[in-house]
């Protein structure tokens, strides 16, 4: 008997664990889809928001659940739903809108502007805006190259208001003038003359433009300019003079010789003359005993050196711009 009783026992514990193990499994391979008429509604389940429609197999656990589905101007879809494990479940939520709300129609010409209703972007005209709240709302419409169109339009239960906007471009051209510093110069707007400055206000295409301002005895002065559609610019170049004196170094071999700058002598070499006006020069080196040499040269802007051997010019180069001139000259004094 007592044999018969733990045989017993052991069956019951066996049914037992045979049925809760299907439960224990059931609550970690359930999903469930979210679909909503219209679409991009608010999905919560159990209180929780989860995110839009359509919401595509989400997992949760099995058993009992609440979904609730939203959005402005329509009534809430609640749905219970108890889940079980291989069964996908499926929430079709078709909502209704609310009597209360207006719906309005608004185009554009032309059409593709970014339409705002409060501040919110909705979408690109032309489109339909359901769920408003009844009364007036502020409408911005924007579209590159075109100027902002802003309105007021007013939602109202039980019709749908059409509204066609108009689009003004935005102006193609601008207006430029140049002045300088000092004046009459020429200016060159892409390479192409604008004008003697000062000119006057000129009309040139939107965008970005080089501008060039050239003066005889004056740097070039450059700007990149950007010129918007309606608007009026006046530039202002300041010319930089370019220095019409310079420095002349003179030398030889060997030291010692004389020299005389157009007839007139100066010095004996080496020596370094400042701010010597520009123009053309005759050098002419003596020195006891040895051959007298003489050296015509010009001192303009930029940068010259010369080297010299006798009466024969053996070298000269050329360097880039610099503040004043600079001219180097060495002779080899001949016996």
């Amino acid at each position: 008997m007592e044999k018969h009783r733990i045989l017993l026992s052991i069956c019951l514990l066996g049914i037992l664990i045979t049925g809760m193990a299907p439960a224990t499994g059931s609550e970690t391979s359930c999903t469930l889809t979210v679909q909503s008429i219209p679409d991009r509604t608010a999905v919560s389940i159990d209180g929780t928001l989860i995110g839009m429609t359509p919401l595509s197999g989400y997992e949760l656990s099995c058993g009992n659940h609440t979904v609730l589905v939203s959005a402005n101007g329509y009534a809430d879809f609640v749905a219970e739903k108890s889940l079980e494990r291989g069964n996908p479940e499926v929430v079709i939520a078709n909502l209704q809108r609310l009597d209360d709300r207006g719906t309005v129609y608004i185009t554009s010409d032309p059409p593709g502007g970014n339409l705002y209703i409060d501040g919110v972007l909705k979408g690109k005209t032309p489109i339909l805006i359901d769920a408003l709240i009844p009364g007036p709302h502020a409408v911005l419409i924007r579209k590159t190259n075109y100027e902002d169109y802003t309105d007021t339009i007013t939602a109202d239960p039980g019709r749908i208001p059409e509204y066609h906007e108009s689009l003004i471009p935005l102006p193609q051209t601008g207006f430029l003038g140049i002045v300088s510093v000092p004046d009459n110069a020429t200016s060159y707007i892409d390479g192409a003359v604008f004008g003697t400055t000062p000119t006057m206000l000129l009309r040139v295409s939107a965008g970005n433009h080089q501008l060039l301002v050239q003066k005889p005895g004056y740097w070039n002065y450059t700007q990149t300019l950007e010129i918007a559609g309606g608007s009026s610019s006046l530039v202002q170049a300041d010319l930089e003079k370019i220095p019409d004196d310079g420095t002349l170094i003179v030398d030889s071999a060997p030291t010692g010789a004389s020299v005389y700058i157009n007839g007139t002598y100066k010095t004996v070499t080496p020596v370094t003359f400042e701010n010597i006006p520009a123009g053309n020069y005759t050098l002419e080196f003596r020195k006891l005993n040895y051959t007298s040499q003489n050296i015509t040269l010009p001192l303009t802007e930029g940068r010259y050196e010369r080297r010299m051997q006798g009466s024969q010019r053996i070298r000269q180069t050329r360097a880039s711009r610099l503040c004043r001139s600079t001219i180097k000259v060495r002779v080899q004094i001949v016996i």
